[in-house]
């Protein structure tokens, strides 16, 4: 009897607890023409927004997209970038799997690897490394670079949309062995920019970049 309690208790903790399933204080923020939604709440490991496509079933794994948003807040800038509408878009496109994107207000290594250890929890995840992104706009393309190459982070690739890449990093990232995998749109958009339609159409293109599968 007590191995068997113990064989059970083996498979609660193999079991995906609550998988596609955001916080419970967290609520829909955003909805996108194809059933998608961001869910947004208090951060969490510094997490503040969340987009998930529709139907997303527990256990299914799914890629995902770490957006950087810097000292913005994380509902806002899903929503001014079209978060739930972008990802709505490319997870219906036949070449483009359904993914997550995941809206951090990480600035640094430490904290983005909360926020991705946060995801995992969450989330019904890939570990494979080209299954992950990382998104930076404006004042935070030059952290998502930097994440980029970090190989403990285990990220596939890199996309920096305007904002001011030094040329030293913009070196050490053509010279990557993950080069074809770091893009970077210039020239650096205006103040503000993050709402604008050319942001959010370089978002759309990074993101299609990042999950289309290269023999599409």
């Amino acid at each position: 009897m007590k191995r068997a309690v113990a064989a059970l208790a083996g498979l609660a903790l193999l079991a995906p607890a609550s998988a596609a399933a955001p916080p419970a204080s967290w609520t829909i923020a955003d909805r996108g023409p194809r059933g998608g939604a961001t869910y947004a709440g208090m951060p969490v490991d510094g997490v503040g927004a969340l987009y998930l496509p529709a139907g997303v079933r527990p256990g299914r794994r799914l890629r995902v997209a770490y957006l950087l948003a810097g000292r913005a807040a994380a509902a806002d800038l899903a929503r001014r970038l079209g978060v739930a509408a972008a990802g709505d878009q490319l997870s219906w496109q036949r070449t483009t799997p359904p993914f997550a994107i995941v809206v951090t207000s990480a600035r640094d290594e430490r904290t983005l690897a909360a926020a991705m250890q946060f995801a995992q929890r969450t989330l019904p995840l890939s570990r494979v490394a080209a299954n992950r992104a990382v998104i930076g706009v404006g004042a935070t393309a030059q952290t998502a670079v930097r994440a980029a190459l970090q190989p403990g982070l285990g990220l596939g690739t890199g996309i920096a949309i305007g904002g001011r890449i030094p040329g030293g990093l913009a070196r050490a990232a053509a010279h990557a062995v993950r080069a074809h995998r770091v893009r970077i749109y210039r020239p650096a958009l205006p103040t503000g920019a993050s709402a604008s339609p050319l942001a959010r159409h370089q978002l759309l293109e990074g993101l299609a970049f990042a999950f289309t599968p290269a023999a599409a």
